[in-house]
């Protein structure tokens, strides 16, 4: 084999690994397509046009899921956590989505950008966190300066959720 054929399929190999790293969100999101069917099943009581504006809504912020949710959703996928990205709720009239949320712990993570800092985010924030806790969903809420600091934030997600892995 040449050397710029060894070179080409070293490069593969690195756009493979690459793509892996950034791609493991859309491909769980990907791989749960029939939990996909039961959510949107469950919200079949809502009219048609609202219907199809959440499952369009849920699969846009899926695929334009920033750096930050990637590599939260990472750490979830590699540690075995089973959970929805995107979730929709409907509570009291208004359509939610979480980032990530835990089923089975009823605990909902959101991974927040610097627009989370300014007064009037805050306070929506917490009334949206209100509504989750209104119908016993915990809402933890994560800036995007946090994530990537694995040795602090690894532990302490493993904490709320009460697991070792």
């Amino acid at each position: 084999m040449n050397n710029k054929k060894r070179k080409q399929r070293k490069i593969y190999k690195i756009n493979k690994q690459q793509e892996i790293k950034t791609c493991s969100l859309l491909k769980y999101n990907a791989l749960k397509y029939i939990q996909d069917y039961e959510i949107i099943g469950k919200l079949s009581y809502v009219s048609k046009s609202r219907l199809e504006w959440i499952i369009d809504t849920r699969y846009k912020l899926q695929f334009s899921a920033n750096k930050y949710e990637k590599e939260f959703g990472k750490f979830l996928i590699d540690n075995k956590i089973d959970f929805i990205h995107q979730m929709p709720f409907i509570i009291s009239g208004i359509i939610y989505f979480l980032d990530f949320y835990i089923p089975d712990k009823r605990i909902a993570f959101e991974i927040d950008g610097e627009s989370h800092s300014s007064m009037v985010k805050h306070d929506n924030d917490n009334y949206r966190d209100y509504q989750f806790n209104s119908i016993n969903i915990k809402t933890y809420r994560i800036p995007n300066s946090e994530i990537g600091k694995n040795n602090i934030l690894g532990p302490h997600i493993k904490s709320i959720l009460g697991t070792n892995r």
